[in-house]
């Protein structure tokens, strides 16, 4: 187990480096505008995120297509769980979750 993760709980200082990142992005954004600053942030979560997976997985070519799905399906959950927040955050209609189960649905 991740020393980030404890008994389920996120470690605080996960939240505070989250916290970081984010003020940089939105001083970046009062400069460069919040598209191109979206995009510089997956560009560099992509570039790091590789060299961190090149950095530990022993068999980088053998497990690539599963580090790839798990990733993309990951960052497809976040977003969707931050579309939520925010979107009723703010009270804006973001449209149907795709976390919705079909009973939260019905």
């Amino acid at each position: 187990m991740s020393s980030t993760l404890q008994s389920d709980q996120v470690d605080p200082a996960f939240f505070d480096a989250v916290n970081e990142y984010i003020g940089i992005a939105n001083r970046q954004a009062k400069t460069h505008g919040l598209k191109r600053v979206s995009a510089a942030s997956l560009y560099a979560a992509a570039r790091f995120n590789a060299h961190a997976y090149i950095g530990f997985e022993r068999d980088a070519r053998g497990s690539r297509t599963e580090f790839l799905d798990y990733m993309t399906d990951l960052y497809r959950r976040m977003l969707n769980e931050h579309l939520d927040a925010i979107g009723a955050e703010r009270g804006i209609d973001v449209g149907p979750s795709e976390l919705a189960t079909s009973s939260d649905s019905a």
